[in-house]
Formats: C-alpha cells, structure tokens, sequence
C-alpha cells in the first residue's frame, strides 16, 4: 500500500502521518455520533400536532380519534410540550422535554429520542420522527405503541 510507505532515511515521521490522520478521523466520527445530536430540532417540532392513530400493544391494536371517542393535540413551544384533548379543557400533560439519542443498551440505542421531565405517554423517552407534517413517537417496548401525529 503506497500510502503507508514511510521513509527510512532521516525522515521526520513522515511514516506516522497516515496513522495520525486515521487517527484523528476515527476520533472526529466518534465524537459526532455520540452526545445528544438528533435528526429532528426544536425548530422542527414547533406547533400543534394532531393525533392520528396509535398502533401496537399485545393485541396489536389500532386506536383513532373514531374508536376513542376523543383526539389528542401535541403541541411544542421551546422547550415545552403539552399534550391535551381538543374541545374539552383537559391538559393531559406538560412537561419539559430534551431530544437525543438513544445510549447504548438501552431499546432505543442509536434513534432519535425525546426525553420528557415526566412523561405525557407512559415512557420517560421514545423513539421520535418526523418526516414533512407527519410525527412518530415509538414506545421504546416490545409491545408499545406507535403514536402518529399530523400537523
């Protein structure tokens, strides 16, 4: 391999210079995969969210506004989130939230995650995307629910 060819005669290091560059991207792409980046901002969430459906549990059920009898809003203003039902003056929920990623070992490892001060689902963090007007929070359960939500 050319490029880990050093010199041998009165060189400078010049042998070890591939090896710290490696060295340095390996740390650099380390460094960007851990922490609490995320694919989806603050920014990104702002507004009201209007629940669609819900999916999952043992049974594998499918809930909606229709079978409950009643929807949800989510809505994100800074670093809040409320979760209430539309026409009655019920807050369900309101909390602080954060946004990461999933630590390793857990059942979220490696995902957008949102993490609530308490949490308005059940779960202290969930799996979050969001992809143009429609938001999924995914329980982080082998039989936990899906939450769809449109803008």
């Amino acid at each position: 391999m050319r490029l880990m060819r050093g010199r041998r005669s009165g060189g400078t290091g010049g042998s070890r210079r591939p090896i710290r560059i490696g060295v340095a991207v390996v740390v650099a792409l380390t460094a960007a995969c851990t922490g609490s980046s995320t694919g989806v901002s603050r920014g990104d969430l702002d507004g009201t969210w209007h629940w669609v459906r819900s999916t999952g549990g043992i049974a594998g059920g499918v809930r909606t506004p229709d079978t409950e009898g009643h929807g949800y809003e989510l809505e994100f203003d800074g670093d809040s989130v409320v979760l209430r039902r539309p026409g009655v003056l019920e807050i369900v929920a309101w909390t602080g939230y954060t946004l990461g990623v999933g630590e390793e070992g857990s059942a979220l490892a490696g995902q957008d995650v949102i993490r609530y001060e308490v949490s308005p689902f059940g779960f202290d963090e969930q799996a979050i995307h969001r992809a143009g007007d429609q938001l999924t929070l995914m329980d982080p359960c082998c039989d936990g629910f899906t939450w769809e939500f449109v803008k």
